[in-house]
C-alpha cells in the first residue's frame, strides 16, 4: 500500500503546479552561456514562459522550439530551448541567480497568478569570474 501511495502523492503535487528547483549550473568567462532545454508540446496549447530572472546578470539570447525528429507522429512534442548569456557585470564576481519558468497556456496567464495545472520550475545559476 505504501509503495503505491507515495508516487500518487508526488504526482498529485506536481499536477498542482508546485514549483521545484533544478540542479544548479555554473557559468564563467570560459563558459558564459546557459542553455535550458525543456520538454514541450505546443499542440496542447501549453508553452514555456519566463516568469522572471535577473536582467543585470543574464541576457536572453534566443528562444526556439525544436519538434520531434519523428515526423510520423502528428502532435508529438519536442523541446523549447532558451539560451541565456552572463552579462559582463555578472562576470565581475561570484553571483547566484535563478531563472523561473512556467509551463502554461498563454491565455491563462493573467494578473500574475499561476493557473491550476501549470508547472513552475526554478533553475539556479552560479556565476563566477
Amino acid at each position: 500500500m505504501k509503495k503505491i501511495f507515495i508516487p500518487i502523492i508526488i504526482l498529485a503535487v506536481l499536477s498542482l503546479g508546485v514549483g521545484y528547483a533544478m540542479v544548479a549550473q555554473t557559468l564563467s568567462s570560459n563558459n558564459p552561456v546557459y542553455t535550458l532545454q525543456l520538454k514541450s508540446n505546443p499542440t496542447t496549447g501549453y508553452s514555456w514562459f519566463i516568469m522572471n530572472y535577473d536582467h543585470d546578470l543574464l541576457q536572453l539570447k534566443s528562444h526556439r522550439y525544436v519538434g520531434s525528429s519523428n515526423k510520423n507522429l502528428v502532435g508529438a512534442g519536442g523541446y523549447e530551448i532558451f539560451e541565456f548569456q552572463a552579462t559582463p557585470q555578472a562576470l565581475t564576481g561570484p553571483h547566484t541567480t535563478a531563472v523561473k519558468m512556467i509551463y502554461a497556456r498563454p491565455w491563462e496567464l493573467k494578473n500574475g497568478q499561476i493557473p491550476q495545472g501549470s508547472q513552475v520550475k526554478t533553475f539556479t545559476i552560479n556565476i563566477r569570474s
